[in-house]
């Protein structure tokens, strides 16, 4: 958000799976995605509060179940942080 509380895109971007992460469920591959884009863009969201926005509704169940996969629970920590 900018001064007047709009949001706006700091900027795109995209890669290629490899072949281990096409076999990802796709919970897992839109949490890669937020992962990924995260990093790629840590120069502009580092110590700044941000929201991603995403339309992948079991994204929202990850912060709230027990049952995650080690690398689902590494993502979600690395995404809180």
């Amino acid at each position: 958000q900018d001064g007047k509380a709009r949001e706006h895109v700091i900027g795109y971007a995209s890669r290629t799976l490899s072949a281990s992460e096409r076999k990802y469920s796709p919970t897992e591959r839109e949490c890669l995605a937020i992962v990924y884009g995260c990093n790629y863009h840590r120069p502009y969201i580092e110590g700044t509060r941000f929201t991603a926005i995403t339309d992948h509704k079991a994204l929202k169940w990850l912060h709230s179940t027990k049952d995650l996969n080690s690398r689902l629970a590494r993502w979600a920590i690395q995404i809180a942080t």
